[in-house]
């Protein structure tokens, strides 16, 4: 048979642990709290889709959106009371798509003034003066 001393070690209780095993516990007043102001911020979200910020839209149905994902990645995802390393990443990761968002629209407001609004050149229907050096392939039988 097999070595009983090869096996690998039980895993002790270790009194001065505080976690003993068992995950942080919400309370239900803190839970239904963070319901309401996801809802808030919802009722928020669809009352400023109805007024017109000029082209601050966009902006600010961002804006809500990153305070509720960070509500919900705080409270639901137990950010608040993990190892700061995890609260870490997604603030990082909060950074780094706004800078993306930012490095996206920069060329876009530069040209802005440049652009003719709701302006496409037509279309040509004369597809005969085709310039393509290709020629079609001819199957053989």
């Amino acid at each position: 048979m097999s070595d009983p001393s090869l096996a690998p070690p039980l895993e002790i209780h270790d009194p001065d642990r505080d976690d003993h095993g068992v995950a942080h516990i919400t309370p239900v007043d803190l839970l239904f709290k963070v319901f309401l102001a996801l809802v808030a911020l919802t009722i928020l979200t669809w009352w400023t889709s109805g007024l017109d910020l000029g082209g601050y839209d966009v902006v600010v149905a961002l804006a809500i959106a990153t305070i509720k994902a960070s509500i919900v990645a705080l409270y639901f995802m137990h950010l608040l009371w993990g190892e700061k390393v995890y609260a870490y990443a997604f603030i990082s990761a909060l950074i780094c798509l706004l800078i993306f968002i930012v490095g996206a629209n920069l060329d876009v407001f530069e040209l802005r003034g440049t652009m003719i609004m709701d302006y496409a050149p037509e279309i040509s229907q004369d597809f005969s003066a085709d310039t393509s050096t290709e020629q079609p392939v001819q199957e053989s039988e």
